[in-house]
């Protein structure tokens, strides 16, 4: 169904002229004549006829796909543009007014686009003011190569690469050349040059009803700036993809549209065509320059992207190609004052990528650096990986993709972090954020800078100088308490946020009381966080009540607002909504007797298991095992195992609830018969004692093919009373770590 189309206009019939007006009250080197609404001239405000003493330059044609032709009007490009109605060329009249008044005795050079209106009325125009006396010579540009040869007496139409022409024809110009070498620049210009379009939509013209021509997901090859049709109509594609589509066709050497061949070198211009977003061209032009590079050999020594002759409303992006030489470069880099033209593009670029500057090396870490035990740095671990997986998953579906990008982040840092340093952890995820994540959320969660003296950290930083000042080597539970209180301030402080504003601080608060009320309570420190992440979640959920005052949120209606999260706050609860930091919490107390060698080796026995490496172990995987193993479990056996041991009901094992297995095991004193057996894996002859070989033969069933200098030094390790031989006295040491 066809719209009236939104144009933000008065009388669709005065669009040009109201334009114009505006255009020369903007670029006060403009000016037009005084023939409206019949002639319609934007003109240099320093040239007259009478007195211009070189080679005047005028393009035109009809409006509509601005900034050409009028944008380009100054010194160096066009001397004057001809506006016809939109996509209606000028009348014959309007062009003659153009060339009497900016014609001097050095002639005149008309540039025309290839559509048969402008060839027709420019002509015509042109061959009139020989007959008063000027000097007029005429190049037309015809430089479209979506469309296959033959193409008739019509040829190619001219598109972006007029501009090209024009800004070449214009430095001659300006150089103080004849007409005929200016016009034989010129035309040399367009014989180099190729363009090809890719539109997303039809524009709409003022006052009309929009086209439904190209349907949703679709796009078309070598559409028209008039909006014709162009030569195919595909599903939309990447851009990287359509980029090397046209770049092909431009520079087929079938159609040999443009004299370019490999090792040539070129410029390239990307085109925006009315509603295309600046990021949208600058991908277009990102992915050209290189494929133009190793795709087809050439060299690319100028690069221009914006918007310079559009259609109107049309999304979508031309591609110019045009050969280069010196020549050609010197009249492109040669200065002018067009307002539209891009400034500063010569040529002499820099490196593309330079190294990010990285902060100063910390210096050594002194003994009273904030440290953690062995299994606490494992617990750390986990923690922070759960609430960062939870994030990440809820941020994909219910959040902005700030918060996602800021908990992959994290996800792919922690292997680097310093767990064993509890202070250095905290600044590392806060270094992990900043470097991904903007927006208030980043800021929030990272550091400020006042002054080189003064770092005031938004979270993560303001939590670090809390428990780096701390004398204490291991961080308490209270100096937790302290870090997340100084944090809060930090946000408050520099956000301007309090209790009630709807913001993350709406979860932190509460959640800060509840932690330090249960410390002085005297709760065990993994009661008051489960309570404190309890009250994080339900002052969360409490925003939905709330009125946002601060943040993006403060610009939304209530009535959107109503009933859903402040999002920030659900992020920052998020420790509480993943059951595995419940259970981290709970088994933290069993767990925190594990040595870092206990541990370690607990590790490679879950890597076992965890034959894929994701960090859990399925139950096919368990099966696998202790089929090799020689034992043959049920799948309801199978499940039982799991089932026993998932505290998230997940319905795998995880390296934490692995680990809480193997503590509670040690310490369950009806474990003698579950040893006996474990034992019996190994000593399948039942004579007493683990041998080299069936040592090799268990560890091979395993997937582990271990040299004999392997074997022995298991043998060595677990052989604690030294007689050579793993009996069951050692077996039961060595698995209970006594």
């Amino acid at each position: 169904m066809a719209f009236q189309g939104k144009k933000l206009i008065n009388d669709p019939n005065d669009v040009v002229t109201e334009f114009i007006e505006g255009l020369v009250e903007t670029y006060p080197g403009l000016q037009f004549l005084d023939g409206f609404p019949e002639v319609k001239v934007v003109l240099r405000a320093d040239v007259s006829s009478s007195t211009f003493d070189k080679v005047a330059i005028i393009s035109g044609g009809g409006s509509g796909h601005e900034p050409a032709h009028s944008g380009f009007v100054g010194e160096g490009m066009l001397t004057a543009a001809i506006c016809g109605d939109v996509f209606t060329s000028p009348p014959v009249d309007s062009i003659l007014a153009g060339i009497r008044a900016v014609t001097g005795p050095m002639g005149c050079l008309l540039i025309v686009t290839n559509y048969t209106g402008d060839r027709l009325n420019f002509g015509l125009a042109a061959e009139e003011a020989k007959s008063e006396g000027y000097k007029v010579d005429t190049v037309i540009v015809g430089d479209d190569c979506a469309l296959p040869p033959p193409r008739g007496i019509a040829g190619r139409r001219g598109l972006a690469g007029t501009i090209l022409v024009n800004k070449v024809a214009g430095a001659a110009a300006a150089a103080g050349l004849s007409l005929a070498d200016v016009a034989a620049e010129a035309k040399r210009a367009s014989e180099m040059v190729g363009t090809m379009g890719v539109a997303l939509s039809v524009c709409t013209l003022p006052g009309q009803v929009t086209s439904d021509r190209l349907g949703p997901g679709k796009m078309e090859l070598g559409l028209g700036i008039h909006g014709e049709p162009g030569a195919a109509v595909a599903d939309i594609q990447p851009v990287d993809v359509v980029v090397s589509h046209v770049l092909n066709q431009i520079l087929s050497p079938e159609t040999n549209y443009v004299p370019i061949t490999r090792g040539n070198r070129v410029v390239l211009l990307i085109n925006g065509l009315g509603a295309t977003p600046i990021m949208e061209l600058m991908i277009a032009a990102g992915k050209a320059v290189p494929k133009l590079q190793l795709e087809h050999g050439l060299a690319v020594d100028r690069v221009y992207t914006g918007s310079f002759m559009t259609s109107l409303d049309m999304a979508g992006f031309s591609i110019t190609i045009m050969q280069a030489d010196e020549s050609i470069l010197h009249r492109l880099d040669a200065a002018t004052k067009a307002p539209y033209w891009p400034v500063g593009v010569d040529g002499n670029h820099p490196p593309a990528k330079i190294p990010v500057p990285m902060p100063p090396s910390r210096s050594a870490k002194s003994d009273e650096s904030t440290t953690t035990t062995g299994s606490t740095s494992q617990i750390l671990e986990v923690a922070i990986e759960a609430a960062a997986n939870v994030i990440s998953l809820r941020d994909s579906y219910e959040w902005d993709s700030k918060m996602h990008r800021g908990a992959t982040a994290i996800l792919e840092d922690l292997k680097n972090y310093p767990l064993n340093d509890a202070a250095e952890t905290v600044n590392e995820i806060g270094s992990s954020i900043r470097r991904v994540m903007g927006g208030t959320s980043g800021i929030i969660l990272t550091r400020l800078h006042l002054s080189s003296r003064d770092r005031y950290s938004l979270f993560c930083k303001a939590a670090y100088a809390q428990l780096t000042a701390s004398s204490q080597s291991v961080v308490t539970a209270n100096q937790w308490a302290e870090a997340l209180e100084a944090s809060i301030a930090a946000v408050s402080k520099y956000g301007g946020a309090s209790a009630g504003y709807r913001t993350l601080l709406d979860a932190l608060i509460p959640a800060s009381a509840i932690l330090h009320e249960r410390l002085n309570a005297g709760d065990d420190p993994c009661t008051a966080f489960v309570l404190s992440s309890e009250a994080a979640l339900a002052g969360a959920e409490s925003t939905k009540n709330m009125r946002a005052q601060a943040g993006r949120s403060s610009y939304v209606s209530g009535e959107i607002l109503a009933s859903v999260p402040d999002p920030g706050a659900m992020a920052v609860a998020s420790w509480q909504i993943d059951k595995r930091l419940d259970k981290t919490c709970w088994d933290c107390k069993m767990v925190e007797q594990l040595t870092e060698e206990q541990i370690a080796e607990f590790k490679e026995v879950f890597n076992l298991f965890d034959k894929d490496r994701d960090g859990f172990i399925t139950k096919k995987e368990l099966g696998t095992v202790l089929t090799s193993l020689g034992q043959n479990p049920t799948e309801a056996e199978l499940q039982d195992m799991i089932k026993e041991v998932d505290a998230d009901q997940n319905g795998t094992i995880d390296f934490l609830e692995f680990l809480n297995l193997m503590t509670r095991k040690m310490k369950d004193t009806d474990s003698e018969e579950e040893l006996k057996e474990a034992f019996k894996v190994f000593d399948k002859d039942e004579k007493g004692y683990i041998s080299a070989a069936e040592i090799r033969r268990v560890m091979t069933n395993l997937g582990e093919k271990l040299t004999d200098e392997e074997v022995e030094e298991m043998i060595r390790v677990a052989d604690v009373d030294g007689d050579g031989q793993v009996n069951y006295e050692d077996f039961v040491r060595m698995m209970l770590g006594k």
